[in-house]
């Protein structure tokens, strides 16, 4: 038994797993047994009963549930009451061992709580499919053109469920009563539930059977919904397993990539280019794969576009992930200025400058070339704007005289 002996915690915390292959075949009716197994026992008939007698023992709190590690199918019974020396009723531990007994090893299979954890596997994995991101992960591993085990999903399959009798709960229950248990305590057990547990433990470790996922050509699967946001799950292989030396610098390397706020996939996908409203990226750690996943709402950007233009400051912030090209109330965008600066002139408006170099390193003046010349003035009064008398030749501009604190008539004058 594993057991962290602690005085700093009110409760007593126990984890009971149960170590089961991970197969297709039966995935969905360890589903289904995970909520039997917590609805009615050979004691506790119904499951209000169930229920009287953990608020009775103070507010026990009892969960079951699914999880995988690589080949393996994990059945974990959680526990958690409070220790023994806060409370003074002295049948109060057999109490909490009577309970944990019960749903652990004597829970009634019926057809009556069959069809009720029926309705609610239902429920709950046509919620988890109705969901765009859980539907698209779902798809993504369950799609994989491989033998491997992470394409077996740990949720079950609704087409499974129409098939599963009474008799094939009843057949993994069987399997898993008789499967080694392993337990892993934290808290402050009494000599009482600590000799239970050590009873019940298999003693041996919990060891996993796992091998990496292969790397397989491209795979695409695209489901259609007419719904308002789209989601999108990536899965790729790492070649690097949990034991390997690699697998600190994966898991760092991961969390660089997409496991934080602060991430390389938020700040660049998200954040710099708004390519998507959410990002981020996982480990699989004891199959050796990386998932990524991204949520995107493609009327949402259309309607900015409607809206403001595409070319507006909105869309650029929001959707290009841009700086703004200049506030709201500027003629000309900044943009442009600094296209223009950066554009170098063309050979005729050179020579017309005088700035033109020739091979030998002279530099030459012509005016031949000269196709159109502008003259501007922007017109100002007081105050820190100034005016500004400009001409252009060909495509190039030049400012030639600015004034400042000058009234509209002496502007007027010098142009005469």
């Amino acid at each position: 038994m594993n057991y962290i002996s602690s005085n700093k915690f009110s409760d007593v915390s126990v984890a009971i797993r149960t170590q089961l292959p991970l197969e297709r075949s039966t995935i969905t009716a360890y589903n289904i047994l995970v909520y039997m197994l917590k609805t009615k026992t050979e004691l506790f008939k119904t499951k209000q009963a169930l229920i009287s007698n953990l608020n009775e023992a103070y507010g026990m709190k009892l969960a079951c549930g699914l999880s995988s590690y690589g080949a393996d199918l994990i059945l974990t019974t959680r526990i958690q009451y409070i220790r023994s020396d806060w409370i003074e009723e002295e049948d109060y531990i057999h109490k909490v061992k009577e309970i944990t007994d019960q749903v652990l090893f004597h829970s009634v299979l019926d057809e009556a709580s069959f069809e009720e954890a029926k309705y609610l596997y239902r429920n709950k994995l046509t919620r988890i499919l109705d969901d765009p991101d859980g539907l698209a992960i779902y798809t993504c591993l369950t799609t994989l053109n491989t033998n491997h085990e992470i394409s077996i999903p740990i949720q079950g399959s609704l087409d499974d469920l129409d098939q599963l009798t009474l008799q094939d709960i009843q057949n993994v229950y069987s399997a898993y009563l008789k499967a080694d248990k392993h337990i892993f305590v934290c808290g402050c057990l009494d000599e009482e539930m600590k000799t239970y547990l050590e009873r019940m433990d298999s003693s041996s470790k919990l060891n996993s059977t796992r091998s990496l996922l292969p790397i397989l050509d491209y795979q695409e699967e695209i489901i259609e919904k007419n719904i308002s946001q789209s989601s999108i799950a990536l899965v790729y292989a790492t070649s690097t397993d949990i034991l390997s030396e690699d697998y600190y610098k994966m898991f760092v390397m991961n969390s660089l990539l997409g496991q934080s706020p602060t991430s390389l996939l938020f700040e660049e996908v998200r954040e710099k280019h708004s390519l998507c409203y959410s990002i981020s990226s996982y480990l699989i750690q004891f199959d050796g794969a990386l998932i990524i996943t991204l949520g995107t709402n493609k009327e949402n950007i259309a309607s900015l576009d409607r809206k403001y233009g595409s070319s507006s400051n909105v869309v650029r912030v929001r959707v290009d992930g841009l700086f703004p090209e200049q506030e709201d109330d500027v003629f000309i965008p900044i943009s442009w200025l600094e296209n223009s600066v950066s554009t170098e002139m063309e050979k005729e408006t050179a020579l017309a400058f005088g700035v033109y170099v020739s091979e030998s390193g002279e530099k030459i003046r012509d005016v031949s070339g000269v196709l159109t010349i502008d003259i501007g003035c922007d017109v100002a009064r007081f105050g820190d704007d100034r005016t500004c008398i400009t001409f252009k030749v060909n495509e190039v501009v030049q400012i030639y005289k600015k004034y400042n604190g000058k009234n509209t008539v002496w502007t007027t004058g010098i142009f005469q």
